[in-house]
């Protein structure tokens, strides 16, 4: 999966059973996933400036941000949660400690997040062939851009295998869907 559909964390992915949810003080295991400070994601973004806006969605605006001295890319979310949409804190860490777990050649990487100063930020490994919806849905782009019915299916494939990892070979499964 690209980054296209990084639509809301928490509608996205669903465990199955119960969930243990840690509390505020319990940090995430050790070596899973990056905590950057809020400041950190200022400075990676030049305060969260639009020129590096690259997607907007029903949860946040994603920025393109610079981190590690600007020698790494990465995909910066700044979730944006309406009245009852709300995550409270032991669920963004739960999401955030499962998030951190996944590893598959088909979905985008979590490598870290931001909870301070009421912000609730995740950081990805950035995606640089772009958003795939546009690609898949609009027709405003120049033929070059157009995917042909064989990337389409490949990247139907890689889909279906991210499916089946989250489905059966994780600790916790998880299922995908709109909620």
């Amino acid at each position: 999966m690209t980054g296209a559909s990084m639509e809301g964390v928490s509608k996205l992915f669903r465990t199955l059973g119960k969930r243990s949810k840690p509390k505020p003080s319990s940090a995430l295991p050790e070596g899973s996933c990056r905590q950057f400070s809020l400041a950190e994601m200022k400075i990676a973004t030049n305060n969260f400036d639009d020129k590096l806006l690259v997607g907007e969605g029903g949860f946040g605006r994603v920025y393109k941000g610079f981190i590690d001295d600007c020698n790494k890319t990465v995909a910066i979310k700044r979730l944006k949660l309406k009245p009852g949409q709300g995550l409270v804190y032991e669920d963004l860490r739960t999401e955030v400690v499962l998030l951190c777990q996944l590893r598959h050649p088909n979905l985008v990487p979590l490598i870290g997040y931001c909870i301070d100063e009421g912000e609730n930020i995740l950081v990805y490994e950035f995606i640089v062939n772009g958003n795939l919806f546009r690609k898949l849905y609009y027709t405003d782009h120049d033929d070059h851009d157009r995917l042909s019915w064989k990337e389409r299916l490949r990247i139907c494939i890689g889909v279906a295998r991210a499916l089946h990892y989250l489905h059966t070979r994780v600790k916790q499964t998880i299922i995908h869907g709109f909620c």
